[in-house]
């Protein structure tokens, strides 16, 4: 059981980007808003912030498809601390209206349309809470309305709900996240250079 916890933490930092020695954002391009249970999901916290950004990228045995395309946006709250992080997985970057379906780690179909996890962080951003999965038969959808080639911006809408699948310290969302009347505006930008390996 620990060493799957400790497999799910490091695949979250993969995805999200959150593995990083500063807290603080690197990027954001655009927005990510939706109303969650009634709620605007980017007002979550009073004077805090929202990064947001789309990016091509390749990970290897936890998404085994090729090379796909991301949408990340984060939530910080007032002292700068990470607290949840959005995910749809393997976008289309063309116009169109898409399902989303349930990530599962390890596994990847090109057929599938978008995939989607939501989790949160607790202490200083840096551990990981709660994981939720996406709950089918619900309208889960994610539509790009417009899309420039040439500068890669997209925009549109999407719905997705999601339901607790696993339990982290700190708990203090609803165990049902319903997703309604969700708008974006983003950029896809290149994919991250791998860092080199540290030598003495």
């Amino acid at each position: 059981m620990k060493a799957i916890n400790i497999l799910v933490i490091l695949l979250t930092c993969i995805l999200s980007d959150s593995c990083q020695e500063n807290p603080m954002p690197r990027i954001s391009y655009g927005f990510l808003n939706a109303e969650v249970n009634g709620k605007q999901w980017n007002k979550t916290y009073n004077n805090a912030y929202q990064t947001t950004y789309a990016r091509d990228g390749m990970y290897g045995s936890a998404i085994p498809c090729d090379t796909y395309t991301k949408l990340s946006s984060q939530l910080y709250n007032e002292d700068s601390y990470l607290r949840q992080t959005f995910l749809l997985i393997k976008l289309h970057p063309e116009k169109g209206r898409y399902k989303i379906v349930p990530f599962v780690n390890g596994y990847c179909d090109e057929k599938d349309p978008v995939y989607a996890n939501f989790h949160t962080w607790t202490s200083d951003g840096d551990v990981l809470g709660d994981n939720y999965t996406v709950l089918p038969g619900a309208n889960n959808f994610f539509e790009i309305e417009h899309y420039n080639p040439e500068t890669r911006e997209m925009k549109g809408k999407f719905e997705v709900t999601f339901v607790l699948e696993r339990q982290g310290w700190g708990h203090v969302l609803a165990d049902t996240l319903r997703f309604k009347n969700g708008r974006f505006h983003t950029k896809i930008i290149p994919p991250a250079k791998r860092r080199a390996p540290f030598r003495l």
